[in-house]
């Protein structure tokens, strides 16, 4: 695991859309691994929050020179909780509120806390603390990727209907996230112009027919062609918003 002399070693963060790798291909396929290293890091079901926790625990010795995080559109969304009954059967919730403001103890021995919980949710309020809480955890990455001289590059991956379809929740998504990322100075690239022709045509670019959450290889393709001729790998790449 040693790192070759001269070669950058890239590292990608994400959820399903990086951990199935089909954009990581695209760039490997357009870069070659003369000059490249791929490390894939995406883990199924992942948001923002746990990404950089699982960065900063797991991925970090790897000393990457490049760190490129996806974000998705379904990225504000609260960090899953886990306990065991007592049968062993594992119960997984994800509650409408930031992770710290919940007990974990009790939301994993107390029915009536967990029903407290749902029933005290609301949902403009909490998506705030989300919004906030995943501000946070970039500004965290940005930080400790900044201390060991390692670059960070977010790339916003769109829903894949045409934008007249999607719903407000998508659309503020993008829309905050492209915010958060100017006012962070992150280098940031929103993948939708990559695919938009293609979608006002009418094109299903899912990973399979009326997936609007992964894409497929031509997609992939697209996008990772959209990132060379915007110099993402080139040292002086900066994306505006």
């Amino acid at each position: 695991r040693e790192k070759r002399p001269g070669v950058r070693r890239l590292l990608f963060l994400g959820d399903s859309v990086t951990a199935r790798g089909k954009i990581v291909a695209a760039l490997k396929a357009l870069y070659g691994e003369d000059g490249y290293e791929y490390w894939n890091a995406g883990v199924d079901a992942f948001n923002t929050v746990q990404e950089v926790k699982y960065y900063l625990a797991c991925n970090a010795p790897l000393r990457p020179d490049h760190v490129i995080l996806t974000f998705h559109p379904n990225d504000f969304e609260t960090t899953p909780l886990a306990y065991a009954e007592a049968d062993g059967t594992l119960v997984v919730f994800a509650p409408n509120r930031p992770r710290q403001e919940i007990n974990a103890w009790l939301f994993g021995h107390s029915h009536l806390y967990r029903t407290w919980i749902g029933l005290t949710s609301q949902k403009d309020m909490e998506r705030e603390g989300i919004v906030a809480e995943t501000r946070a955890s970039l500004a965290t990455l940005q930080q400790a990727l900044a201390r060991d001289r390692i670059r960070l590059t977010v790339l916003v991956f769109p829903i894949l209907r045409p934008q007249a379809a999607w719903r407000d929740k998508e659309r503020r998504s993008r829309e905050t996230i492209l915010r958060i990322l100017g006012e962070l100075e992150i280098e940031r690239l929103d993948l939708y112009p990559a695919v938009e022709a293609e979608l006002q045509a009418g094109r299903d670019l899912g990973e399979t027919p009326e997936d609007s959450w992964h894409p497929n290889d031509e997609a992939a393709a697209r996008m990772a062609r959209l990132c060379r001729d915007r110099g993402v790998l080139a040292e002086s790449f900066k994306e505006k918003p």
